[in-house]
């Protein structure tokens, strides 16, 4: 499966959840013993993972290998770090006010919020528009396949306990491959589930 909102989700799931972390924790290792700052604690952004989303897109539209992509713009990114460095560009940051911070997390937030409703509205057009369409075509196959196979009529064959058991075996193998209307209310549900915890934990720092 493939997720869009956090820099490990964009590949597989469980992997990159490890990778993540120990890529932090090297990082957050060397730039406590190297720039004298051990008190820092680095994490993954809000920006980071934007930025590995849109790598991901070019990837896939390129038909590139995302992997040694990513390495490379990470050295390309540290090039310019070390660039910064040298001629102390870190003056510049006197020129931008708070309003500026402001505006750029306000656009974070916005694009987040559009990823989100995109991906539940993907979800509802493919669980929930597309799915009774899907199940009854099959069904109706399914139905014209046993007939074909049996010496039956269609009233003694739907009528039959014979019949019952063979289309209660199959939407119990249907309902195992495929999902219906419960997993785009779920989606939902999770979705709100997540605004009112984040919404909440903000509040309690608040405090």
């Amino acid at each position: 499966e493939k997720m869009t909102l956090m820099p490990f989700t964009t590949l597989t799931v469980i992997t990159d959840v490890q990778k993540t972390i120990v890529g932090q924790c090297i990082g957050g290792v060397l730039y406590a013993l190297l720039s004298g700052q051990p008190l820092v604690v680095l994490l993954t952004t809000a920006p980071l993972a934007l930025y590995i989303n849109v790598i991901r897109g070019i990837c896939d539209d390129y038909n590139l290998d995302f992997k040694a992509f990513y390495a490379w713009t990470g050295l390309w990114n540290s090039c310019f770090l070390i660039l910064y460095s040298l001629f102390n560009c870190s003056l510049l940051m006197k020129l931008f006010k708070r309003s500026t911070e402001e505006i750029i997390a306000l656009f974070i937030s916005i694009t987040f919020v559009l990823d989100a409703l995109k991906g539940i509205i993907k979800i509802f057009r493919k669980y929930y528009l597309e799915a009774p369409d899907s199940y009854l075509h099959e069904y109706k196959a399914t139905h014209e396949a046993l007939l074909n196979t049996t010496s039956l009529t269609p009233d003694i064959f739907y009528n039959s306990t014979f019949n019952n058991s063979i289309l209660h075996n199959q939407s119990l193998d249907h309902d195992d491959a495929q999902h219906g209307k419960e997993s785009a209310v779920l989606s939902l549900m999770l979705m709100f589930g997540t605004l009112w915890l984040g919404h909440t934990l903000y509040q309690f720092k608040k405090r």
